[in-house]
């Protein structure tokens, strides 16, 4: 098995040499993310608190070192920069599935 591109928006620093798929195709880039979601009930105090502790340990090391190593771009984010990222997934995999022909059963 050979590796022929990444998904990632742009190269990835653990393998430099593997061309990312956005070089040909900009508007496509598969990623993911991991978060913590907590029910919409939960009051705004406790959340801010828990994304604050999340932040903090996806930049401490180890985990930053690890989470790198897996091909993640630990980032600490805001709640209202959370919510921008899901709405933004949503919309990318609601086109990708559209793109696909894929219907809802």
């Amino acid at each position: 098995m050979r590796a022929l591109a990444v998904s990632r928006d742009g190269r990835w620093s653990r393998f430099p040499d593997l061309p990312a798929l956005s070089e040909t195709r900009p508007d496509f880039v598969l990623t993911g993310f991991l978060g913590l979601a907590v029910p919409a009930a939960t009051p705004r105090a406790v959340a801010e608190r828990l994304n604050a502790l999340v932040n903090e340990a996806i930049m401490a090391e180890p985990m930053r070192s690890r989470l790198i190593e897996f091909g993640f771009d630990p980032r600490p984010l805001d709640l209202p920069a959370i919510a921008v990222l899901v709405r933004q997934e949503r919309e990318k995999w609601a086109r990708y599935t559209r793109m696909a022909g894929i219907e809802a059963e």
